[in-house]
């Protein structure tokens, strides 16, 4: 059984509550979609439903963060056109704003980062949601007292464990299957290069190889970073070509690697 119900009603999401303290929590409630979206304007996610052929969208509002696939999204109905509809409003991270999510198919789950609005930098965490009920698994805080900290982008491997980045402060954290800290990866080689203007933007996007190592982009920089979260042993990627103002990263095949850029 779960608790509080988190879904958004037909009409838009549900009330926000005032976002209560740090830790671990767990309770909540939240169909299957095959487009998830975070609304970073809010801490929200939406769901897109479209044709067979695909999905062409264009978002109401603004700022809309990231975008997963949910390959097993089989309660969606089919429709001549798109449709956003918010599907997730988690009255515990209520004036937070969402950013980077995953769908953990092996385990019907997905995982989303919650941060404080820039320029603010402190509050981080990710959660996890049932994909077929919306409830809520656990919610847990990264963010140590007096930490300036902005969790960007999360990712999971074989084994259930989360890696979520640290945008601000260049670093991993490492979450259990059931939501509990592990451990943080810190590294001097994330920094690549002197000054602000190569660090405005750090640790963004972040991918798993079926080989067993994280792949991570680092934005201002440019850099690509291959991470073992057994040994946290990092190298550098050498690429061809720029990733400077690289975001989110895509795994497209185990030999093919795409990001964005972030403007």
């Amino acid at each position: 059984m779960c608790g509080d119900c988190y879904g958004a009603s037909a009409g838009g999401a549900a009330e926000a509550r005032a976002a209560g303290a740090g830790g671990r929590r767990k309770r909540g409630c939240v169909g299957t979609a095959l487009a998830l979206v975070a609304l970073a304007a809010a801490a929200a996610v939406a769901v897109l439903e479209g044709t067979a052929g695909g999905v062409s969208y264009v978002g109401d509002g603004w700022l809309h963060e990231c975008a997963k696939w949910d390959a097993d999204g089989g309660a969606c109905s089919w429709k001549e056109k798109e449709e956003e509809r918010v599907v997730l409003a988690d009255p515990d991270v209520a004036v937070r704003v969402a950013l980077g999510l995953t769908v953990d198919a092996p385990r019907g789950r997905l995982l989303i980062v919650y941060a404080y609005r820039i320029p603010r930098f402190g509050y981080s965490a990710v959660a996890a949601y049932e994909l077929t009920s919306w409830c809520r698994l656990f919610l847990t805080r990264l963010d140590g007292p007096g930490d300036s900290t902005l969790a960007d982008d999360v990712v999971v491997d074989d084994e259930g464990n989360a890696y979520v980045t640290d945008a601000k402060g260049n670093k991993i954290w490492k979450v259990s299957p059931e939501g509990e800290p592990l451990s943080v990866i810190k590294n001097a080689t994330f920094s690549q290069r002197p000054g602000w203007i190569n660090n405005l933007v750090g640790l963004n996007g972040i991918v798993y190889h079926p080989s067993g190592y994280l792949l991570v982009i680092h934005t201002s920089g440019g850099d690509l970073f291959k991470v073992d979260p057994k040994t946290r042993s990092v190298r550098v990627v050498e690429v061809k070509g720029s990733l400077k103002a690289g975001d989110g990263l895509a795994l497209l095949s185990p030999a093919r690697l795409w990001s964005p850029p972030a403007w």
